[in-house]
């Protein structure tokens, strides 16, 4: 899908590990995360912190923090990478 496809940041696939990756399935990801913590994902997967997304965003670094934080606890993730991570497993599996 087109939402699937935005989703997925310039890193390599991790290796497979014959399991699916814990917590949400693929088929889930749009409906859980909005369009906005869609493009904060987006965007922390080409490497820009905080107040570079919040530059762009026009959103304050607290938001932008905030955010990240809501969309690690949705993805039950403990840090932007594995936010990052499961977002591509979640994009290449759709």
């Amino acid at each position: 899908s087109a939402a699937a496809q935005l989703m997925m940041p310039p890193v390599p696939a991790p290796a497979p590990t014959g399991q699916r990756p814990r917590g949400v399935p693929s088929s889930r990801l749009t409906d859980l995360l909005t369009s906005r913590e869609m493009q904060i994902v987006e965007l922390v997967s080409t490497g820009l912190r905080n107040k570079q997304i919040a530059s762009r965003l026009q959103l304050s670094e607290y938001t932008v923090a905030a955010y990240v934080k809501q969309i690690c606890h949705k993805l039950q993730v403990n840090n932007r990478t594995a936010m990052v991570s499961r977002c591509y497993q979640a994009a290449t599996q759709a």
